[in-house]
């Protein structure tokens, strides 16, 4: 009985699958961000950010565009994105993206805090603060 027990519960632990650590090189590449408010800005956003081995944003290869409210309708902009970004051996993510100033907003920093798929490294969950007291969600697919 004993040895059956135990089987069976070996058995139960072999099944799980194991993953490995993330790690910061998981971070490096293009990745299309969505993203929603539900704040004072009220829009949604659609871009793609490059990032590198380190977690640094490509400012010349990433922006966003947004689509808001405006008093005639909807209207859209987009703006570079600059930043850093890290993930640790959990895959928890953080750091910032900042939006250059355009006509229509000041520039913001959108602190980041998520979660990394630990199963395939290709997906991110996330929400984010901002300077200008915005509040909202990011998911992130990487190309």
């Amino acid at each position: 009985m004993k040895k059956l027990i135990l089987g069976l519960a070996l058995g139960l632990v072999s099944t799980q699958p194991v993953f490995a650590a993330c790690a910061a090189s998981n971070l490096a590449g293009t990745w299309i961000i969505l993203g929603g408010t539900n704040n004072n800005f009220q829009g949604v956003a659609k871009g793609t950010v490059v990032i590198s081995s380190t977690g640094v944003v490509d400012a010349t290869k990433s922006s966003i565009g947004f689509v808001v409210p405006t008093s005639t309708g909807l209207g859209t902009f987009s703006t570079k994105l600059t930043g850093k970004l890290s993930v640790n051996t959990t895959c928890a993510v953080s750091g910032t993206l900042t939006t250059a100033k355009t006509s229509y907003i000041d520039y913001a920093v959108y602190t980041i805090s998520g979660q990394m798929d630990n199963s395939d490294k290709n997906t991110i969950s996330s929400i984010y603060r901002t300077s200008t007291y915005d509040i909202g969600m990011i998911n992130w697919v990487k190309q």
